[in-house]
């Protein structure tokens, strides 16, 4: 007799777990305390349901915090940093007593070498956030490392003689109308470097428009330089900027005019 083969013997395929997003239990749980509190309101207990409605909201609050923190991440990624920041300033509303918000407002504001804030925003995260959360060592961590590059970062200006400072400030242009602005630029760099560029008399002593509309913020600036200008010539610029020009000659902080030119 001829035995009858027999095939391979078919093994169970086994079934891949279905993974789940880590907040679909948050999500289920929060839909579970608001139909909690929804029958609870049903049947008059107002403290049972103010007690699930809250439950639901944090829980909510937790939520939205997760999916700013992808925001955050992908703004970053994208160079949006003032986007990133407010996204992550929503995080430390929405969950003030976790870490996570306040080390992303610390990464965004440290990426754009605002370490200063970024200390704050860290210190501040380490005396609200309670010490068991999960990432409340790496608040002081990200502080220190903040510290450490804002200690590295060196101001030439202050290092420099002041009569070299000035010789560098007088010669960052020929007085065009981009020149000043980089002057201006300079200026806003800090409270040290807006003290030495407004005290260069060199610098502001020939105060020339010719080569375009300056920014508004320039004019702005007149009563901290307007006491070295001496020769004032201005062409095409606006109705308003005219007006802080004359605002500033009335109010004496263009008192050393020698020569005015406005076209």
């Amino acid at each position: 007799m001829k035995r009858k083969s027999q095939g391979k013997p078919v093994l169970p395929t086994k079934r891949r777990p279905c993974i789940r997003p880590e907040h679909d239990n948050d999500n289920d749980a929060w839909i579970s305390l608001h139909h909690s509190s929804i029958q609870s309101l049903a049947n008059s207990d107002y403290d049972g349901a103010l007690d699930s409605a809250t439950q639901a909201v944090k829980l909510l609050d937790a939520l939205k915090a997760k999916v700013l923190d992808t925001c955050v991440t992908a703004y970053a990624k994208k160079g949006l940093f003032s986007k990133a920041l407010e996204a992550a300033e929503t995080m430390i509303e929405c969950t003030p007593l976790t870490a996570a918000g306040y080390l992303r407002a610390g990464e965004t504001l440290a990426l754009q070498g605002n370490h200063k804030r970024a200390i704050a925003v860290y210190k501040k995260g380490h005396e609200t956030v309670p010490m068991n959360d999960d990432q409340y060592l790496s608040l002081e961590e990200q502080k220190e490392v903040s510290e450490s590059q804002l200690n590295k970062r060196v101001d030439f200006l202050a290092m420099l003689p002041a009569d070299i400072a000035h010789m560098i400030i007088s010669n960052l242009g020929d007085n065009e109308c981009g020149d000043f602005n980089y002057r201006v630029a300079c200026m806003n760099v800090s409270k040290e470097w807006h003290q030495v560029v407004a005290g260069c008399a060199s610098a502001w002593r020939d105060f020339s428009f010719t080569g375009g509309i300056p920014a508004d913020n320039t004019f702005c600036l007149l009563p901290a330089i307007g006491k070295h200008v001496q020769n004032l010539v201005l062409c095409g610029i606006t109705a308003s900027q005219s007006l802080s020009v004359f605002g500033a000659i009335i109010n004496r902080h263009l008192g050393n005019i020698q020569y005015l030119n406005i076209s």
